[in-house]
């Protein structure tokens, strides 16, 4: 579930206000970049391949998504956080228990998986449900488990 908490920060809404009017204007300007590319291109076929590959795109990412909520919900799990160390340490070094997205995205699996953009990770983790147990920090740069639940005890290895 993506539920963003600022820690009772007035700082963070600030900077969530502002993020939530840019993205609006980011999405018109990559629109308006989008229709001058398709306007200016004259050969339908080469308009063809732009717009497969664009649905290619989108498919792709909608059908990973379920398997990148799991994936995501097994890193912050108690199971693999008892025994993943790197993880784990990540988790109890941030004071809220916020692992930065930038740390998980060249994770072997998730980058096996295609998923090389942050925005997917936020989607994925904004789409998912209560029962994967994912928050998204305020600033949707960081993930932890819901609530900052507490770390499992270690397992003995």
């Amino acid at each position: 579930m993506a539920s963003p908490t600022d820690g009772g920060k007035q700082g963070g809404e600030d900077k969530d206000m502002v993020a939530s009017e840019a993205a609006p204007d980011r999405r018109q300007q990559l629109l308006d970049r989008l229709q001058q590319a398709v306007t200016a291109t004259q050969d339908l076929e080469q308009l063809e391949e732009v717009v497969q590959i664009v649905e290619k795109l989108h498919a792709d990412r909608v059908a990973r998504q379920p398997a990148l909520i799991r994936q995501l919900s097994f890193y912050f799990s108690d199971a693999n956080l008892r025994r993943d160390r790197f993880l784990r340490d990540k988790v109890a070094t941030s004071p809220d228990g916020f692992v930065p997205i930038s740390v998980i995205l060249p994770f072997n699996r998730i980058k096996l998986m295609g998923c090389t953009t942050a925005a997917e990770i936020v989607a994925a983790v904004e789409a998912a449900d209560e029962k994967f147990h994912l928050e998204l920090s305020a600033e949707r740069d960081a993930l932890r488990r819901a609530g900052g639940a507490p770390l499992p005890a270690q397992s003995a290895a």
